[in-house]
């Protein structure tokens, strides 16, 4: 069981527009699905698809905090979520769609991680 590629980046904004726009100029990602108030794109490379989201920046958010979330694809949820348990690594969540299913936590820096798996 490993973890196969890194497969999403969250990155949220005061202004979901403007930067979702700088992304579409800056690397050609079509930021074409809008959803939640958000703005999201696919960029292919070699390694395969980057899922990229701009998302609203709650007004809470202190500067200077996480702004970026990452997902990883993992070859076995199942097992992967349990080695997350019994590190007494907490879950904040976990969901399922019909992409698969995703567990979220945070890192030290509190940082959103997400692994993703069938």
């Amino acid at each position: 069981m490993s973890v196969e590629r890194i497969c999403g980046v969250m990155i949220r904004a005061r202004d979901v527009a403007t930067l979702a726009l700088w992304y579409e100029l800056a690397l050609g990602v079509t930021m074409d699905v809008e959803a939640n108030g958000g703005r999201y794109g696919i960029l292919q490379t070699p390694g395969g698809e980057l899922n990229i989201g701009i998302v609203p920046r709650p007004d809470n958010m202190h500067f200077g905090g996480p702004t970026v979330a990452l997902t990883f694809r993992v070859s076995n949820f199942t097992e992967r979520l349990a080695q997350l348990k019994a590190h007494n690594l907490f879950v904040r969540e976990e969901l399922a769609d019909e992409t698969g299913r995703f567990a979220y936590l945070r890192d030290p820096e509190g940082n959103e991680i997400a692994i993703w798996g069938d």
